[in-house]
């Protein structure tokens, strides 16, 4: 289970900085809502402990996505979190 996290270009971020967070399934998919028109980017991060290495506390690993996403968003609908 990876967390994922996405947000757009624009936000006000004084608050939280993403827009939206969850947990990847069991499968390794996640529904994000697109809630705005414009930049968007989704990131994952996924970190493992690590018992042998007396250099590491942690393997990390980090992937992200931008796409833009033309005209109004799609409709909004609730996604699993």
């Amino acid at each position: 289970e990876a967390k994922i996290c996405a947000t757009y270009a624009g936000r006000d971020t004084s608050g939280e900085p993403y827009a939206w967070c969850g947990r990847l399934d069991g499968a390794g998919r996640a529904a994000v809502p697109i809630t705005a028109a414009g930049w968007q980017m989704i990131r994952a991060s996924k970190m493992i402990p690590v018992r042998d290495d007396p250099k590491a506390d942690w393997h990390s690993y980090w992937a992200s996505l931008t796409f833009h996403v033309d005209g109004p968003p799609p409709a909004a609908t609730e996604a699993p979190r």
